[in-house]
């Protein structure tokens, strides 16, 4: 339990890693296993790019795959995203989204055994549940956690601080069943 489970999280981690970078002073997590350090090299930019609209079941396990950038775009009411994979584990793959500019929106990660993290997360301080998504989805804020069978999808939003607390639940249920409908 301790190999499988020691290493789960560092995923979260690495979300909230690379939202930091993303510019989000404003935004904290809340999350006991999200305050575990992942190192700054656990992901890098991987040199090819997506503007894709959709995914495919053959691309389940890609964290770009998993969650289209029409589908971040419509949730989150901007255009010209680029989603960039980024290099990662060999237990997960992370994925960033940016503007044409090259402006973060959001950060994504994938773990195929990500089951028991996501058990600890949805009953940390500030969870809020997103009802009827896969096996169980959770916001707390500005990461959204996403559940089916053993997978867990985690997306962090860039920034929240101007959004209020029905419009982020409205960005989370959409991104999250997005997410789900892939998983």
């Amino acid at each position: 339990m301790t190999s499988r489970f020691a290493r789960l999280p560092a995923v979260v981690a690495l979300v909230l890693v690379l939202g930091a970078c993303s510019s989000n002073a404003g935004a904290t997590p809340s999350t006991s296993a999200a305050s575990a350090a992942a190192p700054a090299s656990a992901a890098s930019e991987a040199p090819s790019t997506s503007t894709a609209t959709g995914a495919s079941p053959a691309a389940a396990g890609d964290a770009c795959a998993l969650l289209a950038v029409a589908d971040v775009q419509a949730a989150l009411g901007v255009s010209g995203l680029t989603a960039k994979p980024l290099n990662a584990g060999s237990d997960f793959t992370a994925c960033n989204y940016t503007t044409a500019d090259g402006t973060p929106v959001a950060s994504t990660t994938y773990t195929p055994d990500g089951a028991a993290l996501f058990d600890s997360v949805k009953a940390a301080q500030g969870a809020v549940q997103i009802p009827g998504v896969a096996d169980g989805a959770v916001l707390i804020n500005p990461t959204i956690y996403v559940k089916k069978g053993n997978a867990l999808f985690a997306i962090q939003l860039a920034s929240t601080e101007n959004l209020s607390a029905d419009k982020l639940q409205q960005i989370a249920t959409a991104i999250a069943n997005a997410a789900a409908a892939h998983l």
